[in-house]
């Protein structure tokens, strides 16, 4: 049997090269500066504190010494990982932990050398020299590489200059952005200069550049850089507090300047570029309204293991209140719409984002009661939120039969399907259009809240269930809006049709619609609040839609007039050129929730409301419009048609599409 001899110095020398080839050569660099400084912080360290005595020091005692405090501090830096910083991103972060790595070293340098039995020659003092040294060479080495780097880059960055950009902000997002791309050899954007919203920091520097001057003083900069040959190609946002009414004011500021106009993510995303980075200023972002703040862990208790129905899911609202509700971690969902490709899609959605939340597909049409009830009954949910409808108003005044079947008699089944079942609490979501309707759908949706009303004010014994209803005005964004439209007319050179000069609306973002009927629901739930009133959210300012047509077209980088025209249409059927929110007999009171209102308009008695929907559904059964309208108008007397000649009972009308087919 044969013995092979261990060859000590062989397995040495293969761990070394083992050791650096892990490490490679970058971090073989680190550490060999970081070792040179250990071992020569000894001798600096003992100069320091003997003076001309250090001529009298045993040479061979401070060379063991140096030996001792270089593989403790190798010890410490290989446990601590400080060497393994990127030295040209060097940040406060590094340079902390490594003040903590030296002090570790000094401290395990001192057990080294009681040890050794060399504590009584080395003076004590000089232990609080050496964490000193230490930390001034290691990280002054650092710093030093650094800036070398951002100077070799910043003159790569002039050879090769990117997209000529006038950052807007100085805060966290403009110096994430500034660092990111000093980053990059060949970064997409050559700053300029940059802007402030306030006037605090003019003529001062961020990362070597100038803060030129604030907002409000824009078109003087501009004046300055074109002197020197150096106006923009974009303007950049990257200011937190530039948003609302401020967005708005710059917006209207710059309409002229063939500039491009830009923002900034909340996040900065990597790698840079220009279409990771930028996101094109939004016709929501000019909105100019207040953020309500919700009351999220509210929300969350209020939702949290509960079983939630929703309706018409494949619309905007519904849609976006099943994303919202989703985050809230109901115990089952369910999803229900008659379209059977916009509840696939529904579905879809929600599977990419919840994919283990329970939840159930129901391709149901609310006018079929008999499937509302079963559906009901066999799901028992606590909450029913109601976004079933018909909505677009123009198509609803040529389809009235279609309108009083979905937003009436639809609305009708749902409720009375949730009293049968003792759901907790049904949301109905309507329109401002309700108010003083001068149009099918607003009439219907007025009935709608009516109904609901209705049952709300029942005795307790015979309503186990709330009914809460909130009303709001346009969505941006959503299907059938004008938002769509404008971005299709300006997609294919205009022209943009606009109803009148002077109509206005108001407007929401969808996110921030939902979050606050959402909030609105389990307001009308508490118990201080009286039973039958109807939430109004506030909308802020109305929206002049001719103002919102040329700020859609401005953000396309294009002209007004020049570049897209517009033309006006005059108003179609059933439209007003002013909608309102409350009825001026509605006292308008402020609820606890932010955003939120809440009126009591007048209460049709319960008794003769469903004699009078018992006829109105026979009517619709039987197509009879005449009847239909003439019911419509005894129950909600302020209607008053306008918007157009349009007469409903003039042929050809569409006719009813029957109960289970989808048209």
């Amino acid at each position: 049997m044969s013995s092979k001899r261990f060859d000590v110095r062989g397995y040495l020398f293969a761990q070394c090269r083992k050791f650096f080839g892990v490490v490679g050569p970058h971090l073989t660099g680190a550490l060999f500066v970081d070792m040179t400084i250990a071992i020569l912080t000894v001798p600096l360290a003992l100069v320091l504190r003997l003076g001309p005595g250090i001529f009298g020091y045993p040479l061979a005692l401070m060379v063991h010494q140096m030996i001792l405090f270089a593989m403790v501090s190798l010890g410490v830096l290989l446990w601590t990982d400080s060497h393994k910083g990127v030295w040209r991103y060097t940040s406060m972060a590094d340079m902390t932990r490594l003040v903590k790595t030296v002090f570790l070293c000094v401290l395990c340098f001192v057990p080294a050398l009681l040890l050794s039995a060399q504590w009584h020659v080395f003076p004590l003092t000089t232990l609080f020299i050496l964490p000193l040294i230490l930390a001034s060479f290691w990280g002054g080495a650092r710093v030093f590489y650094r800036l070398a780097f951002q100077r070799r880059e910043g003159a790569k960055q002039l050879a090769t200059p990117g997209l000529k950009t006038l950052l807007v902000g100085t805060g966290p997002r403009a110096d994430a952005f500034l660092r990111e791309m000093g980053r990059h050899k060949n970064p997409p954007y050559q700053i300029l200069g940059l802007l402030e919203v306030e006037n605090s920091k003019i003529r001062r520097h961020i990362h070597g550049l100038e803060i030129l001057g604030a907002l409000d003083g824009l078109q003087r900069v501009l004046g300055r850089l074109a002197q020197k040959s150096q106006t923009p190609d974009l303007i950049l946002l990257a200011d937190d507090h530039l948003r609302g009414q401020r967005l708005k004011a710059f917006a209207q500021q710059t309409r002229h300047l063939k500039i491009d106009i830009a923002q900034l993510p909340s996040t900065t995303p990597s790698p840079l570029s220009p279409g990771s980075w930028i996101k094109p200023l939004r016709i929501e972002d000019l909105l100019g309204r207040p953020q309500h703040a919700l009351d999220r862990e509210g929300l969350f208790q209020a939702l949290k293991g509960k079983k939630v129905l929703i309706t018409g899911v494949g619309g905007s609202i519904g849609g976006e209140l099943m994303r919202q509700i989703a985050d809230f971690s109901p115990a089952h969902m369910v999803l229900l719409d008659h379209s059977e490709y916009l509840l696939y899609q529904a579905a879809l959605d929600l599977q990419d984002k919840h994919p283990y939340l329970s939840k159930r597909l129901a391709l149901v049409d609310v006018r079929e009661r008999e499937r509302v009830f079963q559906v009901m009954a066999e799901e028992k949910p606590d909450y029913v939120f109601h976004a079933a409808a018909l909505k677009h108003v123009p198509l609803v005044e040529k389809h009235p039969l279609e309108g009083i079947f979905t937003n009436v008699i639809g609305t009708r089944h749902v409720a009375d399907a949730c009293l049968a079942n003792r759901v907790s609490a049904m949301l109905l979501v309507s329109t401002d259009k309700a108010i003083n309707p001068s149009s099918v759908m607003g009439i219907t949706k007025r009935l709608a809240e009516s109904y609901c009303q209705a049952l709300d004010v029942m005795p307790g014994a015979k309503s186990p269930t709330r009914f809460v209803t909130v009303r709001f005005g346009n969505v941006l964004g959503s299907n059938g809006s004008v938002v769509p439209l404008f971005r299709h007319q300006i997609a294919r050179g205009g022209p943009v049709t606009v109803t009148d000069p002077e109509m206005t609306r108001y407007f929401m973002t969808i996110h921030e619609a939902v979050g606050l009927i959402l909030q609105a629901c389990f307001t009308g739930l508490r118990a201080d609040i009286q039973r039958g009133r109807v939430f109004i959210l506030d909308m802020g300012e109305p929206v002049s839609i001719l103002e919102l047509a040329e700020n859609m077209i401005r953000l396309s980088g294009l002209v007004p007039y020049k570049d897209i025209k517009i033309t006006f249409t005059g108003l179609r059927p059933g439209e007003k050129l002013r909608e309102e929110l409350f009825h001026p007999s509605e006292k308008l009171l402020k609820t606890v929730s932010s955003g939120i209102f809440v009126a009591s308009p007048q209460i049709l008695e319960d008794r003769q409301l469903k004699k009078d929907l018992d006829l109105l559904e026979k009517a619709v059964y039987k197509q009879d419009l005449t009847t239909c309208l003439s019911l419509l108008k005894k129950l909600v007397p302020e209607y008053t048609q306008s918007g157009g000649t349009f007469d409903p009972l003039a042929p050809p009308y569409m006719p009813l599409t029957p109960p289970g087919v989808v048209s």
